[in-house]
């Protein structure tokens, strides 16, 4: 019994203790944690938000700018590289702060925060990369991923758009009919 544990993410071994759940036998043995015998729940820990794939597409997007970033920060560029790396960072941040939003119209103005951060950062980067700041063989990739994620986040205002007309009474809205070969705006940018 000795790689049984609590959950995920508590040990067993020297912290489990042996508790008799009947009267006799081996059948009867179960272990349980120190945290269980005091009265305390073993919660899994939340990973909700590292489940979300918008999030870490934007976190891997933060730390591809930061890679791309810092070789080249000089004293004289070092505003302009410092704003890219926060405005990188802020995509993310908006992203961890709608998850915990309670309700749907809250979490709309974060993600809505993270897409304006999230443009903010495409227009950022194209400054660098015509001032020469950024590498050109990491401007397309990192391009492409910021591509993906507000492609995830316009599909979360989608939805919250529709729990939120939903909530109001209105119903569902109906879909717009559209051919099934026109582009749109954010499929014209990035291929799928």
């Amino acid at each position: 019994m000795a790689g049984l544990a609590c959950e995920i993410y508590h040990k067993a071994g020297a912290e489990a203790t042996l508790a008799l759940a009947g009267t006799s036998g081996p059948d009867c043995q179960v272990w349980i944690t120190r945290q269980q015998l005091m009265g305390l729940r073993c919660l899994p820990m939340s990973s909700g938000l590292r489940d979300l794939r918008v999030w870490q597409e934007a976190v891997a997007l933060a730390a591809d700018v930061v890679r791309a970033v810092r070789p080249s920060i000089r004293r004289e560029t070092k505003v302009v590289s410092d704003a890219i790396m926060t405005t990188a960072l802020s995509v993310a941040s908006h992203i961890a702060d709608g998850f915990a939003r309670p309700s749907a119209a809250e979490q709309r103005e974060s993600y809505l925060a993270a897409k304006r951060a999230l443009l903010r950062l495409e227009s950022e980067m194209a400054v660098a990369r015509q001032a020469e700041l950024f590498p050109a063989g990491s401007f397309g990739d990192i391009t492409a991923r910021g591509g993906q994620v507000s492609r995830l986040l316009t599909g979360y205002l989608v939805y919250l758009d529709r729990q939120i007309t939903e909530r109001d009474g209105a119903g569902p809205s109906p879909m717009p009919s559209t051919a099934p070969n026109v582009t749109t705006r954010d499929s014209a940018r990035v291929p799928a």
